[in-house]
């Protein structure tokens, strides 16, 4: 383990298993079809379904810095599709977990109003416009809030219990 690694995230954390971790969701990302958000943005219309629709959907939404090599530091926007299940553990029966399934992450060198079209269009063929509960998590910049008003109008708006605890 790097002495930084360690420091930052306050987890000793092998480099093997960070770069494998990083290669694994660079190859989901990378099988995103970009002409399908080329297309949802050219023509301001949704691309379709894919699948059908969940009873509930969560989008996260955020920005970080990101350390790009020969560039410098830039604001890397991200952004996450998913459904939840909730479970009573075994070991803990007053407790409820609630569990992140089928998670699509969709990020981008871009400001947040152009993420807000690649995370609709993978929205839209996950079939969320025709989901009964969305709802959408950020932050409290303004840039999340438009991108939910524009592109999950139906959507309940909640800032992250992190940020609203500050």
């Amino acid at each position: 383990m790097r002495l930084g690694a360690g420091r930052l995230c306050l987890v000793p954390v092998c480099p093997n298993s960070v770069r494998a971790a990083a290669e694994d969701r660079g190859a989901v990302l990378a099988e995103h079809d970009p002409t399908l958000v080329a297309r949802a943005e050219q023509t301001q219309t949704a691309p379709p379904a894919a699948r059908p629709a969940p009873p509930r959907v969560s989008l996260s939404m955020d920005g970080l810095l990101a350390h790009i090599h020969d560039v410098g530091w830039k604001e890397l926007k991200a952004g996450c599709i998913y459904s939840t299940r909730t479970r009573v553990p075994r070991k803990r029966p007053d407790t409820v977990e609630i569990r992140a399934e089928h998670q699509r992450d969709v990020t981008a060198l871009t400001t947040a109003e152009r993420l807000g079209w690649p995370l609709g269009a993978e929205a839209c063929r996950r079939g969320v416009p025709a989901t009964t509960e969305v709802v959408v998590i950020g932050d409290g910049a303004h840039g999340i809030w438009n991108i939910a008003s524009e592109h999950f109008p139906q959507a309940t708006q909640m800032v992250a219990w992190d940020h609203a605890s500050q």
